[in-house]
């Protein structure tokens, strides 16, 4: 339990209040670690999928291309 500083009386209620912010100072750097890793994790999806619009683009192109060709053979 983190006592107010001002209610502290002795060494042992502070030490005690020390100790339970350096947990919780503990659990939330674990806590920022998977929130990292995740936001990595939704970076690397999100690179992934504009490689994948990129190529989805380059096959339109080609086959508008085909296409036009198609066309003009056509004629």
């Amino acid at each position: 339990m983190i006592r107010p500083l001002e209610y502290c009386e002795n060494t042992a209620q502070i030490t005690a209040s020390i100790e339970t912010i350096d947990s919780r100072i503990l659990e939330l750097l674990h806590l920022r670690k998977q929130y990292l890793a995740q936001k990595q994790k939704i970076q690397r999806s999100c690179e992934t999928d504009l490689i994948n619009l990129t190529t989805v683009n380059e096959e339109i192109q080609q086959l508008i291309q085909t296409n036009h060709s198609l066309q003009n053979e056509q004629k």
